[in-house]
C-alpha cells in the first residue's frame, strides 16, 4: 500500500512538473505585443509622412513665368486669392500652355513632381521671357544693379567691358536705367548722353518700393526719387 501511495505521488509530481513546463511565460507575451505595436506605430507614422509630403491639385495655367507657374481653380476666375503658385523649371515651362486644365503632384516646398494635362484649350507660352529682351540693349552693357523686393534697377552703359570685366570708361557715354519688375516688364527711367557722368541708386529705408536716382555730369548733380505700386512707377515730388 505504501509502494502505491509513493508511486501516485512521483506520478503527480511529474505531471504538475509538464504542466507547469507547458505554461506561456506571460512577460515575453506583453513585450513582444509592446514591439508589435511601436512596429505598427512606426509604420503608420511613416504612411502619413509620405502622404503629406506629396500633394495632388487640379486647375487651370494662369501664368508662366520668372521659373513659376500659377494655377487657378476656376479657368475665368479673377479672384488671385485661391491661386497656387509652383516652382517650374525652364525645359517643363517650354511645353506648357496658358489656360491649361492640369493636375500637378507636388512637395511640401511647391515643388512640381509630375504633371498631367487634363485640357489643352490655351495657347503655346513662349520661353520664360528674359528681362534684357524687354529693352532695346544693342551695343549696350549692364553694368550695376540694384536688388529690391518687387523689382529690380539695372544701369546700362555704351562702355565696353574688358575680358576681366572692368568697364573702359571715357569722358562721355550713353546711359539707360532700367526697373524691371516681378513680371519681366520694363520701365525705362533714363536714357541719355552723359558727359563725365556717374549714375547711383539710393535705396529709401522707410518704404522698400521707393527708391533716388542720382545722375551727375559735368559738375551737376540730380536727384530724382521713384515709387514702384501697382505695376507702374511714378516720380515722387
Amino acid at each position: 500500500m505504501k509502494k502505491s501511495l509513493i508511486i501516485i505521488s512521483c506520478a503527480l509530481l511529474i505531471l504538475t512538473g509538464c504542466n507547469k513546463a507547458k505554461a506561456p511565460d506571460t512577460k515575453a507575451v506583453e513585450e513582444n505585443k509592446t514591439a508589435n505595436e511601436q512596429v505598427n506605430s512606426e509604420q503608420q507614422v511613416k504612411i502619413e509622412e509620405e502622404v503629406e509630403s506629396s500633394k495632388e491639385t487640379e486647375g487651370y495655367i494662369k501664368s508662366i513665368e520668372n521659373g513659376e507657374i500659377v494655377l487657378s481653380e476656376n479657368e475665368d476666375s479673377t479672384d488671385d486669392s485661391s491661386n497656387i503658385t509652383f516652382k517650374i523649371s525652364e525645359d517643363i515651362a517650354k511645353n506648357l500652355k496658358i489656360g491649361d486644365k492640369i493636375k500637378i503632384s507636388y512637395n511640401k516646398d511647391n515643388e512640381i513632381e509630375s504633371i498631367d494635362t487634363i485640357e489643352t484649350t490655351g495657347e503655346l507660352s513662349e520661353n520664360i521671357p528674359e528681362k534684357k529682351e524687354e529693352v532695346d540693349l544693342e551695343d549696350f552693357n549692364e553694368y550695376d544693379s540694384y536688388e529690391f523686393e518687387n523689382f529690380e534697377v539695372a544701369l546700362y552703359t555704351d562702355a565696353e567691358i574688358d575680358d576681366s570685366g572692368e568697364v573702359m570708361w571715357d569722358t562721355g557715354h550713353n546711359y539707360k536705367v532700367v526697373l524691371y519688375d516681378n513680371d519681366a516688364n520694363a520701365h525705362i527711367l533714363f536714357d541719355d548722353f552723359l558727359q563725365h557722368g556717374e549714375i547711383t541708386v539710393e535705396e529709401d529705408e522707410k518704404d522698400k518700393d521707393t527708391f533716388k536716382l542720382v545722375i551727375e555730369a559735368a559738375g551737376q548733380k540730380d536727384t530724382t526719387k521713384f515709387k514702384y505700386e501697382d505695376g507702374k512707377v511714378e516720380e515722387v515730388k
